[in-house]
């Protein structure tokens, strides 16, 4: 269940989940707006993004990079359902995901994502070189302390 914001690293954990709903409150939002930061993606926080997000909207999402109100994320594929009584719809989904079979529920959800995040040693050491660097840069740190420093002065006026 989404009931706050869900933004980068948070957007990341509810796409990891089997089914995803979202308080239908407009003030919420969810996106991942790491390019909009300066951040590089991860290959597997896109590989999750091309798995769950529609794939006409995937790059809306990724290079767009702007956050998304509830009803605005469940078109673009961010999340599966908008409800008014969220934790009440999410209880009962889970419900119903629970109510089957674990072998069987399991074995088709490996059939079914198996694979998608998986990377070989070599491939994430290349990544881990490449990525590492960057987002450790002072450059980069400042600019996401400028963005939030921006967004806590715009809530105060």
């Amino acid at each position: 269940m989404v009931s706050g914001h869900a933004i980068a690293g948070g957007c990341l954990v509810a796409m990891c989940c089997d089914h995803r709903v979202c308080a239908a409150d407009p003030r919420l939002k969810i996106g991942l707006n790491e390019v909009a930061l300066g951040l590089h993606f991860p290959g597997t926080a896109l590989a999750l993004a091309r798995r769950r997000v529609n794939p006409q909207s995937l790059d809306e999402v990724i290079l767009g990079a702007r956050l998304y109100a509830p009803e605005d994320a469940l078109r673009v594929g961010l999340v599966d359902e908008v409800a008014a009584a969220a934790e009440a719809v999410a209880r009962q989904r889970l419900s119903e995901l629970a109510s089957h079979p674990a072998d069987a529920y399991g074995a088709a959800k490996r059939a079914i994502r198996g694979g998608v995040l998986d990377m070989d040693p070599a491939q994430r050491r290349a990544e881990r070189a490449a990525l590492l660097p960057h987002w450790t840069d002072p450059a980069l740190r400042a600019r996401i302390g400028a963005f939030l420093a921006a967004k806590a002065q715009a809530k105060k006026s």
